[in-house]
């Protein structure tokens, strides 16, 4: 087939995700899955989806834990249960201590290298079987980590998900056009499975199936893509993100991408200004939660606070209450305010700046101490870039320990008046605001915060 047809194709307009599926929906021939100089068009996704829906309808068992490092075959996989009237259960990752951990949240599990021969036996041409329609209101299971670190499962719909597809394509589907999906992230997670997955799927844009790790499996990319379709855009994390640029070949990007994505945690301001010289813009930054979606964006070149993503609604409660961060949308799947653990300050624009964690406060000595504040107070130094604190209870008594990454004057600090100033410094610094019994008695410097796939720095 004519890979750059097959690319440039599209199907006009954004399809709801319960009728992906349904035939003459999308154009025939427009790319779903890039992979080097393979394309797959929409056809031989939907043939796959509805071969492996036939194989799964008689299958005992109601909820499959599924897993695939392919996007291309873990989509066939997802849209083949929910159209077999199953639900999906996506771990966060496949080890078998993790698998079985979470044994009480599924029946079976579907095996990759099944999936795959699955595909390979199904032919393009697979007819349009009867029942294959998918329920709006299908659901399927995510997992996050609670505030103790287990596993913690979030039950979502189809049409939560459809709701947040149609979100990103009102603020951002003129800025991507008919660019292809370039992804860092795993999509096993809700980020990168919207990003990668559902929203490339149901606006008919291609996503390329390999992971970019470093700017030179980014730049493989793009040179396959754009030998096929018009652009790309890129979907990462901030500990990725920050990483890139001290990489050989990242200035040097071409042709550059429509746009750098990237959730997980807040990007580091000197980050978002080498993006701004480099590109000509700044990542567009996703605030949200598995279980609240997508909420809001920032591009920090143009400001700090956040703006609410088209059709969210945000508000502070009451002071009393924390001045936690509220808010309503269609992502929730219900009407009322939901309220987060974040802490938001509000503009006069409607915009809001986050104050940290409501859910981190420890007890040292008797005294209260936020744990997200001595964070943000830190920051306020010239000399950190980055940081994290975190209780450390061995010993006979509990102390906080700090992890820090330095700017470039907080490294020149370092080189020239050594470690023992440098923490001094910090400690008389976070004096200012917090009683001296409470402040950080171990630190770590370091070059990045330790983040997983997720750009989720784990306590």
């Amino acid at each position: 087939m004519d890979h750059a047809a097959a690319c440039c194709a599209t199907g006009g307009g954004v399809i709801a995700l319960h009728e992906l599926l349904v035939a003459r929906r999308r154009e025939p021939r427009s790319a779903v899955g890039v992979d080097g100089a393979n394309v797959t068009d929409f056809d031989t996704f939907r043939a796959h989806a509805l071969g492996i829906a036939e194989r799964l309808r008689t299958r005992p068992g109601l909820r499959f834990a599924l897993w695939s490092d392919d996007p291309y075959l873990f989509a066939c996989a997802l849209f083949g249960l929910l159209a077999a009237g199953k639900v999906p259960v996506i771990p966060a990752n496949a080890t078998p201590g993790y698998l079985a951990e979470l044994s009480d949240a599924y029946d079976a599990v579907l095996d990759e290298n099944e999936l795959a021969a699955w595909c390979a036996d199904t032919p393009a041409d697979q007819p349009v079987e009867p029942g294959m329609a998918i329920d709006a209101n299908a659901l399927l299971t995510l997992f996050t980590s609670g505030s103790s670190g287990t596993p913690k499962p979030v039950h979502k719909t189809l049409a939560q998900f459809d709701a947040e597809v149609h979100t990103l394509e009102a603020a951002w589907g003129t800025l991507l056009g008919d660019a292809a999906v370039l992804a860092s992230v795993p999509h096993h997670h809700i980020y990168g499975l919207l990003f990668r997955v559902f929203w490339p799927l149901a606006a008919g844009r291609p996503f390329a199936r390999a992971t970019c790790a470093d700017p030179a499996q980014l730049q493989a990319r793009i040179a396959e893509c754009s030998a096929q379709c018009a652009a790309t855009v890129v979907v990462s994390t901030p500990a990725q993100l920050s990483r890139w640029p001290d990489l050989p070949g990242f200035a040097t990007l071409a042709a550059q991408p429509r746009a750098f994505f990237s959730s997980g945690g807040p990007l580091p301001l000197d980050t978002a200004k080498q993006y701004a010289a480099t590109f000509g813009a700044a990542p567009l930054e996703i605030y949200g939660s598995t279980e609240t979606g997508g909420i809001a964006w920032r591009r920090q070149t143009e400001a700090q606070a956040w703006t609410p993503m088209p059709g969210i609604a945000v508000r502070a409660a009451a002071a009393e209450e924390g001045g936690a961060l509220e808010v309503r949308s269609p992502h929730l799947g219900h009407d009322g305010w939901h309220r987060t653990d974040d802490k938001a300050a509000f503009d006069e624009y409607g915009r809001f700046v986050l104050q940290g964690r409501l859910d981190r406060v420890v007890k040292l000595d008797g005294k209260r101490v936020s744990l997200s504040e001595m964070e943000s107070k830190l920051l306020l130094h010239p000399g950190v870039g980055e940081v994290r604190t975190v209780l450390l209870e061995g010993g006979s008594r509990e102390r906080i320990g700090a992890l820090v990454v330095l700017t470039a004057e907080g490294r020149e600090t370092l080189r020239r008046d050594g470690r023992v100033l440098l923490l001094k410094a910090l400690r008389r610094h976070l004096a200012a605001w917090f009683d001296t019994v409470v402040l950080p008695r171990h630190w770590r410097i370091h070059r990045a915060l330790p983040a997983d796939s997720r750009g989720k720095v784990q306590a």
